[in-house]
Formats: structure tokens, C-alpha cells, sequence
């Protein structure tokens, strides 16, 4: 069987070299055609579809013989009905006519266009370097750590002592992707995939391994009524996926999500771009709500904030990280007066004292008169 891949790459170079006669090409083609006749009309389709590069495809029409030109002619016909059809659209998408790409030969292994240059992992998240290798066919695909040149995996075998690198290949995509487990930011750099052709075919990836950063939002503590609801904001920034758990403590235990009397405790997370953001949502709080509050991710450093509940007649609808006592407020002049009157220890009074500005004067009195 005749290849169309031939005749295509002889027409190719007859028009654009004028080496090749074209009378020449086409007698071949009328030579060949009980042999392989889809072959010569799918070339013909071919090449009168891509004439770009030829003033006038009419031209080819006069060169051949009869039989030459009854396929010509044909094929031309069809090339304009092509051409209408591709004109109408619906969608923004012509309609009516296949796409003539798959006559094209096909490809050997190779890259996809579309393979990633660099890609980004957390301290603590698994890393996914995908290698957009297609039609392998019986080739095999190998990873190389660049820096030492050291051979990670060959298919899905792995070569390596780190058991923290691992390849499969992903079947919904096609892709062999190399996993790195608890990567560290000394794993940051190139690794190389390679498909075992000759010469072989290679395609580097730049992983870059960040460290994400845990802050609690707002400063200092966190003072509210008893009855509120207390929200507390924990984010997670530099994390290009998310954590795979951000833990919430309380006084050290780990808080337990749900219903309770008369409230409920629950936590909300959202991930955008790199940041990761989780709201501990206390409702109703009590006097035992009061203490210290942790979070956790399972990438970041600990960070914590500490939170006092007071008794009160008025609770405040909301009481957060961003909302902390006021300078100004009667509350902080309450704190601060119970400080230098009676040190570390006249914190512990303000717990039972109502921070109401119209009852803060008579208390601040008794303790001046004591």
C-alpha cells in the first residue's frame, strides 16, 4: 500500500522548489490508483484543501492526463463546497465539513504543547510533575533528578532509595506523573522526563517547593460578652494547594465540631490562589469558651491566640480576631486600671466584672477606695 504521507511530502516539495514535475506526480499517482485509490483521493483532497501556496489549483487540472484530470476535477469541486461550508458557521464553529487534520501522518512519541515549565508545591502537600508524553507506543518514560543526574523512576518502577518518589500514569489524562511525598524546599529544582526514543526525547520541569506561612488574624487577644459569637480566622498563606487539614485546639484538646446547648461550634475554609483561609465559628459562647485557641495546618507552624469571655446583660452580636478591645473603649480603661492597681492579678477580676461604660466608674472606685 502507498503511503498519502508520500505523495503529500512530493506535492509539498514540487510546489515549493519547482523540482518536481507536477505531471510527473500525477502520473505516479494514476499508475498506483487500483492499488490504493483511497490513498491518491485522500492526497488529492489533501493538497487542494492546503493549496496556500499555489496561485491557482485550476493550474493543476491541465498538467495531468484524462484520467489525472477526472480526479482533479472531482477533488477541486470538493475543495470549493469546502470552502463554503467552512464560511457558514453556527457557534462561531464551521459546520459541515470533518476535520482534514487526521490525514496528516502521525506523530511518533512526543510532548504535548501544552506540558508545564515550572510547577509549585507546598512544604507538606504531595508534588504532581506531569509529563504529557503521547503515542508511546512500546517506549518508556523515565524521571531524572537533574541536579545529580540521579534515575527516579521508569515507568511506574521506581529506582530510587527515596521512597518518597513514586510515578503512575494518570488514566483519565494519559500523563505519567511523578509524585514527590513531604517535599522540603532542598527538593526545589529541575527534574527531567524522558521518553526512551533514539535520540531521546526529554522535556525538563522546574519544581519550586514554598514554605506556607500560618498567621491568626487580628492582634493580641480576643475579649468578648458571654452569649456572643466568637470568629476566629486562621490563614494560610504561600500554599499553592490547599492543607490537607487545618486542626483547631482549644486549651490543647482538639476542638470538637457541632450542636451543643443553646450554640454551635463550626469552621468554615476556602482556598484561593495560594492563600487558605479557615473561620472557627463559636455561637452562643460561654465562660468556658474562654482560653487559649490554636491552629494547626498540616504545612505551617502553629499559631495561636488567646480569648476571654466576660459575664454581661448585653452580648455583642459578634466578637473576632479583627475586632479585639479598643484602646479607647471602656473596657481597655477598665483592664488597664485593674493592671497598675492591682498587677497580673486584677486581670483575673475583670472575668466577673461587666464592661458596660455605665457601670465601669462605681467599680473603679471601689477599687481605688480599698
Amino acid at each position: 500500500m502507498y503511503q498519502t504521507g508520500v505523495y503529500r511530502a512530493r506535492f509539498r516539495s514540487s510546489v515549493q522548489t519547482r523540482g518536481e514535475s507536477l505531471q510527473q506526480l500525477a502520473h505516479d499517482l494514476e499508475k498506483n490508483i487500483k492499488f490504493d485509490s483511497h490513498a491518491v483521493l485522500a492526497t488529492y483532497l489533501y493538497v487542494t484543501v492546503h493549496h496556500n501556496s499555489m496561485r491557482s489549483p485550476f493550474s493543476l487540472v491541465t498538467q495531468t492526463s484524462a484520467l489525472g484530470r477526472d480526479i482533479l476535477t472531482t477533488c477541486l469541486y470538493i475543495s470549493v463546497v469546502d470552502s463554503v461550508l467552512r464560511s457558514n458557521t453556527l457557534g462561531g464553529q464551521a459546520v459541515g465539513v470533518p476535520d482534514w487534520a487526521h490525514l496528516d501522518p502521525p506523530k511518533g512519541p512526543h510532548f504535548a504543547e501544552d506540558s508545564p515549565e515550572q510547577v509549585a508545591a507546598a512544604v507538606g502537600s504531595p508534588a504532581h510533575l506531569p509529563c504529557k508524553a503521547r503515542n508511546l507506543g512500546s517506549k518508556s518514560v523515565s524521571w531524572i533528578r537533574h541536579r545529580d543526574l540521579t534515575m527516579l523512576t521508569v515507568g511506574a518502577f521506581t529506582f530510587t532509595s527515596d521512597n518518597r518518589f513514586s510515578a503512575h500514569r494518570d488514566p483519565t489524562t494519559g500523563d505519567w506523573v511523578l509524585v514527590l511525598r513531604r517535599p522540603q524546599p532542598s527538593d526545589s529544582g529541575f527534574y527531567e522526563c524522558s521518553i526512551s526514543t533514539k535520540p531521546v526525547t526529554t522535556r525538563s520541569i522546574k519544581l519550586e517547593v514554598v514554605v506556607p506561612r500560618a498567621e491568626m488574624v487580628g492582634d493580641g487577644s480576643v475579649f468578648l460578652d458571654r452569649g456572643s459569637t466568637l470568629n476566629l480566622t486562621c490563614l494560610v498563606h504561600f500554599s499553592p494547594t490547599p492543607p490537607e487539614f487545618i486542626l483547631w485546639y482549644h486549651r490543647d484538646k482538639l476542638v470538637n465540631y457541632g450542636k451543643r446547648d443553646g450554640g454551635e461550634i463550626r469552621v468554615e475554609t476556602k482556598h484561593q490562589g495560594d492563600t487558605t483561609r479557615s473561620s472557627l465559628l463559636v455561637i452562643n459562647a460561654t465562660m468556658w469558651d474562654s482560653g487559649r485557641y490554636s491552629c494547626k495546618p498540616s504545612n505551617a507552624q502553629k499559631v495561636f491566640t488567646d480569648v476571654h469571655v466576660l459575664k454581661s446583660e448585653t452580648p455583642a452580636a459578634m466578637q473576632t480576631t479583627t475586632s479585639s478591645v479598643s484602646p479607647t473603649s471602656p473596657s481597655f480603661t477598665l483592664l488597664v486600671m485593674l493592671l497598675v492597681l492591682h498587677g497580673p492579678t486584677g486581670l483575673t477580676h475583670a472575668a466577673s466584672l461587666t464592661v458596660a461604660s455605665t457601670r465601669a466608674a462605681p467599680v473603679i472606685t471601689s477599687l481605688i477606695n480599698r
